[in-house]
């Protein structure tokens, strides 16, 4: 995978991922093999700095053109490749680093993280691939489509990051266009008026009210009070009229003065909400507390519906989830804590084993529900929807649950049982079809259980120094009858594929139970020919039976005793293939002799096995005998760690027809990444003791 870094290439992390695997038949050995996948994700750092510039910047791309004009100067956005604007699920998507660089920013990537850090004056955002957050400065934003990675190119959504760049972005439908231009730097924000310092000289007195009690913070609220109706005598600009008003109310609140407060608090919005796009983005972090405190006074006007939406519009705004730590402390709000309403405003996580997921979570009829793709695929189930019935069916290892969208039953292997709140369909993410997958809500809790899950509830940290209501997923307890030394040890001989954060690892060896994983593992294992439970055991037993371990036992068998130089000689021209497995036997029949490729079959073995877990078609429960299995038959027939990575390199380059002493081979990628394995004092491979008593 090529990521473009400009000039400045980045360096290779080393990661490996899966490579697809498919069964091929090598005539002349007579033995069916089977091919893997393997990715090298390559990160990069860059290096690049402002563009100097006597105009403001601007930027033309178009929608199946690989060229980009920078300040009317064309040039491919990479040269050599074809690299276009795509549109993906109807969001129009670019090659992030050369745009940004052309609008005199940098671009950073952390490979580890899967992070962008893109750059522009004084604006940062941070975007990771495959998550729909970003963080624009100091404050987290949800996009419509997370940013990703396409043909080995970082590609964003365009539009959400030039405006956060502070860049106007234009459309030429009829040429399929796209314009990007920087705007002119804002007014100084250094010239102090009148009006600014009385601003501030509010902003201090709340500061001091707060550390206050009893008649000395009453006496701040009455001098915020004095200076507001002294400003608003004057002749004072809507953008700080509006500020003013909002002060004004807020203390006129804490006096206990709800009616005038109340007045203020209109008089405020109605000016706020009157200005133009461009001046309102000034203030965001204000009028989310706006609405918050009007919200307030709503509330203890007893117009709950009201107050709930102004709460649900302060925490919508920019800085907005800074109150939502004093909405949960909040004595106003007392009467509708740990309530529907009160969870669909503050929100709550859904997190599996011990991963939090971004797909909201909505309750109703104090049943919490999430998106039905996410959760049932999550969990392994295959799901479909009928939408001339309204009817959500998923099965998993033979189970099948059958709901429909507004009924209370459902069906479970054939038989009814009631539900405490019905799935929900929500119209106007249906018709959306990057959303659709989001608009059909199920319960979480029933179709956890119904699958065999454990379903708790607890709290976790969802952003700094805010801790949010969860629901958690896993699989219960009483499944693991391995110890974690053992489960750890399991997992270590494919720790060269999975190597992500020093070896972190869950109940499956680094794939988290999420949607995207668990379809990218089943795509996976179509490439072995698995779409299903009994294909993996087909395969499982190829493996055992048939894999490149028994062909090259074959093949040593048949040369044993024979002049390999003059076989050579015969076949040199003759058959280019049977030359190359001839040179790789001479080379490697001392360092194979009694062991074959056994790490190599039985490495395979171990991800296929795994994957299938996460993908269905196994329990865990058989996920971890069947990988314990191959784990034993690798410890009994290895050494060590580093005897049994060098053995499944010789594997994989018998397979592959490659040599690690190529520098442009996967072979020679794979022998750097297992040396910086077996360096790193925290990999599995030098934390787990290879002779770990496994059981019998």
């Amino acid at each position: 995978m090529n990521f473009y870094t400009g000039e400045e290439a980045g360096k290779v992390l080393g990661t490996l991922t899966e490579r697809k695997m498919k069964h091929e038949s090598r005539s002349r050995l007579g033995r069916r093999l089977f091919c893997i996948w393997m990715m090298v994700f390559i990160g990069f750092i860059g290096n690049v700095h402002y563009v100097k510039a006597d105009s403001l910047n601007s930027i033309t791309l178009q929608l199946d053109s690989p060229y980009i004009t920078v300040n009317g100067v064309q040039k491919e956005i990479v040269p050599g490749k074809q690299v276009k604007p795509v549109v993906y699920y109807g969001r129009t998507l670019i090659p992030i680093k050369p745009v940004i660089e052309g609008l005199g920013g940098t671009v950073s990537w952390d490979g580890k993280e899967q992070r962008i850090t893109i750059t522009h004056k004084e604006n940062t955002v941070i975007l990771w691939i495959g998550k729909k957050e970003a963080q624009i400065n100091k404050y987290k934003k949800e996009l419509e489509i997370e940013p990703r990675i396409i043909d080995g190119y970082t590609m964003v959504p365009f539009r959400f990051v030039a405006e956060n760049l502070r860049c106007s972005v234009g459309w030429n439908e009829k040429a399929k266009t796209i314009i990007i231009r920087e705007l002119p730097p804002r007014q100084d924000a250094n010239a102090i008026s009148l009006e600014k310092e009385k601003i501030a000289t509010i902003e201090k007195l709340f500061e001091e009210a707060e550390k206050l009690k009893g008649q000395a913070e009453q006496e701040k609220y009455k001098e915020i009070i004095q200076i507001s109706d002294e400003v608003l005598k004057t002749n004072i600009k809507d953008t700080f009229l509006w500020q003013i008003q909002y002060y004004k109310g807020r203390a006129l609140s804490e006096l206990g003065m709800n009616a005038e407060a109340m007045q203020s608090m209109k008089s405020a919005l109605e000016i706020r909400q009157a200005q133009v796009d461009s001046e309102s983005k000034l203030y965001d972090e204000k009028l989310a507390g706006l609405y918050y405190y009007y919200g307030r006074l709503l509330m203890i006007e007893g117009k709950k519906s009201d107050a709930l939406e102004n709460i649900r519009l302060a925490f919508k705004s920019q800085g907005g989830r800074s109150y939502v730590n004093k909405f949960r402390t909040d004595p106003v709000f007392t009467a509708i804590k740990n309530t529907d309403d009160y969870y669909n405003l503050t929100g709550v996580r859904l997190v599996i084993d011990d991963n939090q997921s971004m797909t909201k979570v909505t309750l109703k009829d104090g049943t919490a529900l999430a998106s039905y793709m996410e959760v049932g695929e999550s969990l392994g189930a295959f799901v479909k929807f009928d939408e001339f019935t309204q009817t959500i069916t998923m099965t998993k290892l033979g189970k099948k649950i059958e709901l429909r969208v507004d009924s209370k039953t459902a069906k479970v292997d054939g038989e009814e049982v009631r539900l405490k709140a019905a799935p929900i369909l929500i119209e106007k993410y249906y018709n959306d079809p990057v959303l659709k997958a989001d608009a059909i809500l199920i319960p979480i809790e029933f179709i956890a259980e119904t699958l065999g899950q454990q379903v708790t509830w607890r709290e976790v940290e969802a952003y700094k120094d805010e801790i949010w209501p969860a629901i958690q997923i896993s699989e219960p307890k009483s499944k693991y009858k391995y110890t974690e030394a053992q489960r750890k040890w399991v997992v270590a001989p494919s720790a060269n594929q999975y190597y992500v954060n020093y070896s972190i690892y869950d109940a499956t060896g680094e794939h988290v139970r999420f949607r995207p994983h668990v379809i990218t593992l089943r795509h996976a294992l179509e490439g072995f020919g698995i779409y299903s439970r009994d294909d993996y055991f087909e395969a499982l037993d190829s493996f055992k039976n048939q894999g490149d371990d028994q062909a090259y036992r074959a093949l040593e068998k048949e040369l044993r005793g024979k002049d390999v130089q003059q076989l050579k000689k015969v076949f040199e021209k003759k058959d280019p293939e049977v030359l190359r497995v001839l040179t790789f036997y001479e080379k490697n029949r001392e360092a194979l002799k009694d062991k074959g490729l056994i790490a190599w079959d039985y490495w395979r073995i171990i991800i296929i096995t795994r994957w299938s877990y996460i993908a269905g078609y196994l329990t865990l429960e058989e996920n971890y005998d069947i990988c314990m299995d191959a784990a034993k038959v690798l410890q009994k027939t290895y050494s060590s760690w580093e005897e049994l990575a060098e053995h499944e390199l010789l594997g994989f380059e018998f397979w592959s027809g490659q040599d690690r002493e190529d520098e442009k081979s996967e072979a020679y990628l794979i022998d750097r990444l297992n040396q910086t394995i077996l360096r790193n004092e925290k990999s599995l491979w030098r934390t787990v003791p290879w002779n770990l008593d496994l059981g019998k």
